[in-house]
């Protein structure tokens, strides 16, 4: 799920999320905090985001891999190929690492 299917998935397994108050709409750093193959060996990476809501907790079902200053920016189902990325991928590619962290994971299911 991306952005606003990465809050449901979060939400449908027993995550919460809060209001950001304002719309977030910038590039962002994000600090991995699990190792995945999706990010490359990046330990921080900036990415684009665009959303009025955030992921502050996930389920015992996910695994939280990667954190912004402000929410929950990716996570992992434990069992199930589901992933959760509050970034767009698909923007600004050429200024972001979102699309290789995207094309990661696809290439790695």
């Amino acid at each position: 799920g991306i952005c606003f299917g990465h809050e449901l998935i979060a939400y449908a397994f027993g995550g919460s999320l809060k209001s950001l108050g304002e719309r977030h709409r910038s590039f962002t750093e994000i600090q991995v905090t699990q190792e995945h193959a999706m990010f490359g060996g990046e330990k921080k990476f900036t990415v684009y985001e665009n959303h009025l809501v955030g992921v502050c907790d996930v389920g015992s079902e996910l695994t939280i891999l990667a954190r912004s200053d402000h929410a929950i920016a990716a996570f992992k189902h434990n069992t199930k190929p589901i992933y959760g990325m509050q970034f767009h991928p698909e923007h600004h590619t050429n200024e972001q690492f979102g699309d290789e962290v995207f094309l990661s994971l696809v290439s790695s299911l």
